[in-house]
């Protein structure tokens, strides 16, 4: 029987698949979409069947065995504080399921547990694949070495480890890359794991882990 993963969308609106601009760039496909492109390397992991809701749709959120968060490529006001996500905000702290936030992903469920989401102390912040380091040793790091690498999109970070959390991987730049809840299932990548080329595919050895683990 096919386990179900229910992918929240963080993009602008329901319709909003999330071009990624400047894929091309970065080494990615030209005419790359977050949403599409995200289902593709979820389903690379198991036998599983992906259900997408935008984070305005919560309310009618199917059963799950596992929930992600997605990145977000369409313009965000981050002004427009917490009223926005006040359900998903909700729907993070109380979901039992296994949950992973990518870049936005993970911002919105460190804010869920009470940290804050900043921009970065330099401004330009973080973009192309860049080498992050483990800080502890993990199950969900387990076949990596000291250092992997992923692709980095971001300007934003959060302002610190949330309570019940703690980190796992940092860079310089932005020392909180990837935390881990201490008791429950919840995970959050400043990174994107999902963007990958032929010569960068430590993010599908972090999935994999992911799932394994639980």
């Amino acid at each position: 029987m096919k386990k179900r993963i229910l992918l929240v969308s963080d993009e602008k609106t329901p319709q909003d698949q999330g071009e990624i601009k400047d894929s091309a760039r970065y080494g990615l496909a030209p005419e790359l979409y977050n949403l599409p492109n995200l289902r593709e390397v979820l389903s690379r992991q198991g036998n599983f069947e992906i259900v997408t809701l935008h984070h305005s749709q919560l309310a009618s959120a199917c059963d799950r065995d596992y929930v992600v968060f997605s990145g977000r490529f369409s313009p965000r006001n981050l002004s427009e504080g917490d009223e926005e996500y006040r359900v998903l905000l909700d729907f993070i702290r109380t979901n039992t399921a296994p949950m992973l936030g990518i870049c936005a992903g993970f911002h919105l469920i460190s804010r869920a547990f009470g940290s804050e989401i900043v921009p970065m102390d330099d401004a330009a912040g973080e973009f192309g694949y860049r080498e992050i380091s483990v800080r502890r040793k993990h199950p969900l790091l387990r076949g990596l070495g000291e250092h992997f690498t992923c692709m980095q999109l971001h300007s934003y970070t959060i302002s610190a480890v949330p309570d019940g959390f703690e980190c796992l991987a940092s860079t310089r730049e932005c020392p909180l890359q990837m935390i881990a809840h201490r008791e429950r299932a919840i995970v959050g990548m400043q990174f994107h794991p999902e963007l990958q080329d032929e010569m960068h595919r430590d993010g599908e050895t972090l999935l994999k882990n992911f799932f394994e683990q639980y």
